[in-house]
């Protein structure tokens, strides 16, 4: 009897033990982000470091719209402004190209618009707490993601 008695006491103890061990094993905290960040050389150019801020960024808003957070959304997409503002300073030199078709550097400015125009859109989503509607933009960011490094980068 005395034995089931502690038995049943140490079961919930070791049950929150494991859990706990589960939860440590499983945890995404920033440290492990942080590491992968600072294990990356410097950018190259200004718009490797503006593709820095926005992959960061969007791995950011995925989470904020499977969490419903999204006034986290904004501070993202205020960071990939102010990249952006050093990469059209650097087309404007000249002094960076894309990798492919980087003879056509109007229609990439012309594209590059329309992407960051996708932004404004899923800025304003995310002011109007709009889960929905934020969700589907991101979905388009994302294809503007796809459909440019298809064309000037892969």
């Amino acid at each position: 009897m005395k034995s089931a008695i502690v038995l049943l006491t140490a079961l919930p103890l070791l049950g929150l033990s494991c859990e706990t061990k589960h939860a440590e094993s499983h945890a995404h905290d920033e440290p492990a982000a942080t590491a992968a960040k600072s294990a990356l050389p410097p950018p190259a150019n200004p718009v490797q470091a503006e593709m820095r801020a926005l992959h960061e960024a969007t791995r950011d808003w995925v989470t904020a719209v499977a969490q419903n957070e999204l006034a986290s959304i904004p501070p993202g997409i205020s960071k990939v402004h102010s990249a952006r503002m050093v990469t059209e300073k650097a087309l404007e030199k000249g002094e960076y190209k894309p990798p492919k078709a980087g003879s056509d550097l109007e229609a990439f400015k012309r594209e590059d618009e329309a992407f960051h125009d996708e932004l404004v859109k899923l800025l304003q989503a995310s002011k109007r707490n709009d889960l929905p509607g934020a969700t589907k933009q991101l979905g388009t960011v994302l294809e503007g993601c796809t459909s440019c490094h298809q064309k000037y980068r892969f």
